[in-house]
């Protein structure tokens, strides 16, 4: 299922390549309900592999199909599809881009742009009624865009199309022939056209909210599925896996990320940074021996929420924890364990979490983080 500028149409390429010829529906044109529903039950008799824009709900029914999507950052993806307009001429909104400066252009053609990801997919299985269009669309996409997602085998953000393509590949038993191929990417833009398009969208993000909450929950599915796919690989081939979600080891006692993080990943000032989102509460699992009394990390805050704001839970109890903040930049955090307990979860929760880019012109996403943490550690008291 290819939904406009999330990379699509070079994932399709890379896979189709994998299938006989005449088993493969590619770039053949769009699959619309008002129109192909015979032509769409005759190519499931028929082909292997098709790949397609869907208009309208097309998939309605079909709940024994594999089917794999990508989802796009909200604002690449505004951009990107904006810009691939404007240099169409066979579209009919080629002449209007044109002639228009980008702000107007997205004003008066909101529905084109808005939550298009979340219009297409949920749109993809459940048909747009004429009692919805008399109500915000916002609420006809909210109570079908979780179960829109679970109709999908494989989803994905755009950056991973490689590891999809992989992935995908690995659990068929193909052979992407065409894996480094890339098709229908968009020209370099003016870097400060851009930069001003970006912060355009960022001032109203708002107006494409389910996009993002679509984009968040496509990235959780996709790291948890890439998780227990390489768990699987490795126990099947044997290989012990490595988890990158243990962030201290020290002979046997742990700590290790559950829930509500970003990937860990490298960086200058932290080494190992890791980040919570984009959600407001977050877990870790610990092991400690008897001499370890705290858990103890630095953090950053950046995004509008205060260290003093946090609260610390025993995830089993659900009491609160004492807890220290020793300032500085970053600052040190201490959490005192329950005494009685050596392998526990520990939770955190902050009341509000913001996209870091409101906050810093560092930060070009929509990525919404509490804090920054790094340097996580046992000790033996507070610190």
């Amino acid at each position: 299922m290819h939904i406009q500028k999330t990379g699509g149409q070079t994932f399709g390429l890379r896979l189709a390549t994998a299938f006989p010829p005449e088993s493969v529906r590619y770039m053949d044109g769009d699959l619309s309900v008002s129109s192909d529903a015979e032509t769409f039950g005759a190519l499931l008799k028929s082909k292997q592999f098709i790949s397609a824009h869907v208009n309208g709900h097309v998939l309605q029914g079909h709940n024994d199909l594999d089917i794999v999507c990508l989802a796009r950052e909200p604002i690449a993806q505004i951009i990107s599809y904006y810009q691939h307009i404007r240099r169409a001429p066979p579209n009919l909104l080629h002449a209007a881009l044109n002639n228009l400066s980008f702000s107007r252009s997205l004003t008066l053609l909101a529905d084109r742009f808005f939550n298009f990801q979340a219009r297409k997919l949920v749109g993809a299985f459940h048909p747009l009624q004429e009692r919805d269009l008399v109500r915000p669309i916002e609420h006809w996409l909210l109570p079908r865009l979780y179960e829109s997602i679970d109709r999908i085998r494989w989803v994905a953000p755009t950056d991973h199309l490689d590891d999809l393509v992989d992935f995908v590949s690995i659990e068929l038993g193909l052979s992407s022939g065409g894996k480094r191929a890339n098709t229908n990417q968009a020209p370099d833009t003016d870097a400060a056209e851009h930069q001003r398009m970006q912060e355009w969208l960022r001032r109203r993000a708002d107006l494409f909210a389910v996009d993002l909450l679509l984009y968040s929950e496509v990235c959780r599915r996709f790291d948890a599925y890439r998780r227990e796919f390489i768990q699987r690989l490795c126990a099947r081939d044997g290989v012990p896996a490595f988890d990158s979600d243990v962030i201290q080891n020290d002979n046997g006692s742990t700590i290790r990320l559950l829930s509500g993080w970003y990937p860990p990943r490298s960086t200058p000032n932290w080494g190992t940074e890791i980040r919570m989102g984009p959600g407001k509460v977050a877990s870790v699992a610990y092991r400690r021996n008897d001499t370890q009394k705290c858990i103890t990390f630095k953090a950053a805050f950046i995004a509008g929420i205060a260290a003093e704001s946090v609260t610390f839970i025993d995830g089993h109890s659900l009491e609160r924890l004492d807890v220290k903040v020793q300032s500085g930049d970053p600052v040190r955090i201490s959490v005192s364990l329950p005494p009685d307990r050596r392998e526990g979860l520990l939770m955190m929760a902050v009341p509000e979490i913001y996209p870091l880019c409101m906050y810093s012109n560092d930060y070009s996403d929509n990525d919404r983080v509490a804090f920054s943490t790094g340097d996580w550690r046992f000790s033996s008291g507070v610190e």
